[in-house]
């Protein structure tokens, strides 16, 4: 996904492989946001993931 719309967050103080899950994480908030068709309206750590609460705009 690229497009001016996303962020790509840069964090110095992050690893690599922190770094690489902040960009997936990004892109998968992203594609739930879905160009304001939907509002992502919380999400909550989980020990395998996150859930994220998505609802229609």
């Amino acid at each position: 996904m690229t497009g001016p719309e996303i962020l790509h967050l840069q964090t110095p103080d992050l690893t690599e492989d922190q770094q690489a899950n902040l960009h997936s994480w990004e892109e998968s908030l992203y594609r739930h946001w879905d160009l304001g068709k939907n509002i992502v309206l919380n999400w909550c750590p989980r020990e395998n993931g996150v859930d994220v609460t998505v609802v229609p705009n």
